[in-house]
């Protein structure tokens, strides 16, 4: 891939778990944003692997990341 496009999105209120608003997007190259998380590449795509992996192995549809705030894990 040439690119990473990365979403930022809350709540629009701390209580409403169904609202939301699109905060900021970024534009990145793999290598910058493996460099900027201290990541190496062989690291990153190693992950992407992983993920796309677990992917295949559910039905057909969309598929969305969602990192819990209160933990470091995704």
């Amino acid at each position: 891939a040439d690119i990473i496009k990365l979403g930022y999105v809350s709540r629009v209120g701390p209580r409403d778990n169904i609202n939301h608003v699109i905060l900021a997007t970024q534009v990145c190259k793999p290598k910058d944003f493996a460099g900027s998380i201290n990541l190496s590449m062989d690291h990153c795509w190693g992950i992407v692997r992983a993920l796309v992996e677990l992917f295949m192995k559910q039905e057909d549809g969309k598929f969305l990341l969602v990192k819990d705030p209160m933990k470091e894990l995704l």
